[in-house]
């Protein structure tokens, strides 16, 4: 009311008066600083879930949510998948200008981003357990656009160097295709996914690609029906003359995504990193920016399925907006 505003602007001049014996400019600042305090504090709460990271943030701290900490620390892990793309635009990997290339001196953008990622997210899992797929690649004579590297049954290996081992052992005999289809890569993972949910596991999908999706609706599709699974996607493009607007579209951060279905995504699980951006910069960097939006994407994932609150086991009871 306007009588309450009067008493804190009272209020606020009483400070100033209180600390008069300062300089004039320490009283300016002083009453900037009470008159920022006083517009945070009046500032209403939001009654929804807001897809952008800085708005959650703020609303985070007023509702007292757990953090993305909070559940690691009751008992969730963290579970890495990688899927490789082996289509034909990535040129034949027996040639140094193929982004393939194994050069014993120097590795490829595909071994620096796994690594990168890898190293990182490897700590948060006990088991150390990682499925390695790829998509684009001529497997008997036909194109397969989701298939397990290793060519087992089960695509799981030990560790980020079973990752690297597994990619390099099935890069000199691989024929690479296309075209670039991430649908049925995202289905199978999501499928895996809530699979693992029950055992309170997060998985979170490192797609590396040089090129364009072709099956952008289908893509779309697959990414809004898996916004409620413990499921993020990192999409790291390799190469530096391609074309990237795509991926970036699905990143979500400025648009929600919304499915031929007319559905639209309760949350934005995909972060976009194109590797040129960090070819300079310490391999740290990359695995910065590639995570930095987990965190709030797992702690809405949590919301949207009322997961209780690890610090009091007491259910969220959020629903979708």
């Amino acid at each position: 009311s306007s009588s309450t505003l009067v008493c804190d602007l009272i209020l606020l001049l009483n400070y100033i008066l209180l600390f008069s014996f300062f300089s004039f400019a320490t009283c300016l600042h002083l009453l900037s600083f009470f008159f920022f305090f006083f517009l945070m504090i009046r500032r209403p709460p939001r009654s929804t879930l807001s897809s952008s990271s800085a708005a959650s943030d703020v609303y985070k701290r007023q509702v007292q949510f757990p953090s993305f900490i909070d559940y690691l620390s009751s008992g969730w892990q963290i579970n890495l998948a990688v899927s490789i793309d082996f289509t034909g635009s990535n040129g034949n990997p027996r040639q140094p200008t193929s982004l393939h290339y194994m050069d014993p001196q120097r590795p490829n953008q595909y071994v620096q981003a796994i690594m990168s990622v890898g190293d990182i997210l490897m700590d948060y899992d006990t088991d150390k357990q990682a499925p390695v797929f790829g998509f684009g690649a001529s497997i008997a004579r036909k194109t397969e656009h989701f298939f397990h590297v290793n060519g087992k049954a089960d695509p799981y290996v030990h560790g980020v160097q079973g990752i690297l081992d597994t990619y390099g052992g099935f890069l000199p005999t691989c024929i690479l295709s296309g075209p670039t289809n991430f649908a049925p890569t995202i289905i199978a993972a999501t499928k895996g996914a809530r699979e693992a949910e029950r055992e309170r596991v997060y998985t979170i999908l490192l797609i590396l690609t040089d090129g364009e999706i072709t099956d952008m609706d289908a893509t779309v599709d697959a990414i809004v029906d898996a916004d409620d699974a413990p499921l993020s996607i990192v999409i790291v493009g390799v190469g530096n003359g391609c074309d990237f607007r795509n991926m970036e579209e699905l990143d979500g951060d400025d648009v929600q995504l919304r499915s031929s279905r007319g559905k639209i995504s309760r949350r934005d699980l995909v972060q976009f990193v194109p590797f040129r951006n960090f070819m300079s910069e310490p391999r740290g960097k990359l695995a910065e920016e590639v995570l930095q939006e987990v965190p709030d994407q797992f702690e809405l994932y949590a919301r949207l399925k009322n997961i209780p609150d690890p610090r009091t086991q007491a259910c969220l009871l959020y629903t979708s907006p």
